[in-house]
């Protein structure tokens, strides 16, 4: 690591490699400005105390507190809205200006992503992300009525369509 990580450095971040076609658009969301999309958070390389680390996890409680499923979805679109990659990459662009950070290519660095091999992490992880159906977060209440309501009018917007 110390190879890696420079004495100043307070982040590190890196989003999915452009020219390898094994993550060709990973990571690419509308919602997300950067045309390279979402920074990597299968690696976390950050000082103690990090402004950005701490608004990422600030913000993924608000979206946890805040859940709607007819606004957030359910299932893997959630996980990625709620306390995933968008909202990781969107709290870390909202205090990029305040720390000091670097962006990196991560395999070029050293950090190696992998998965088990032909998906099969998928049945080791009984409750992996992508194979959810529900809603992220139980609901009840009035957030409850109105994912109902947000469901019911995505539903007949799509009828109409």
């Amino acid at each position: 690591l110390d190879k890696i990580v420079l004495p100043q450095d307070q982040l590190l971040l890196s989003h999915w490699p452009e020219n390898d076609s094994a993550y060709q658009n990973w990571g690419v969301y509308p919602e997300l400005k950067n045309p390279r999309g979402e920074y990597q958070q299968w690696f976390v390389v950050a000082a103690k105390g990090n402004p950005a680390i701490k608004s990422v996890i600030e913000q993924v409680l608000v979206n946890i507190d805040r859940y709607n499923s007819g606004i957030h979805r359910v299932g893997k679109p959630a996980v990625i809205r709620v306390t995933g990659p968008i909202a990781f990459s969107k709290a870390i662009e909202r205090k990029l200006d305040e720390g000091n950070h670097r962006i990196i290519e991560s395999e070029c660095a050293g950090f190696k992503y992998r998965m088990a091999p032909d998906q099969r992490h998928r049945v080791l992880l009984r409750n992996h992300y992508t194979t959810l159906a529900g809603p992220l977060v139980h609901q009840t209440g009035l957030n409850k009525l109105l994912s109902s309501c947000f469901h019911g009018l995505r539903w007949a917007l799509k009828r109409i369509r």
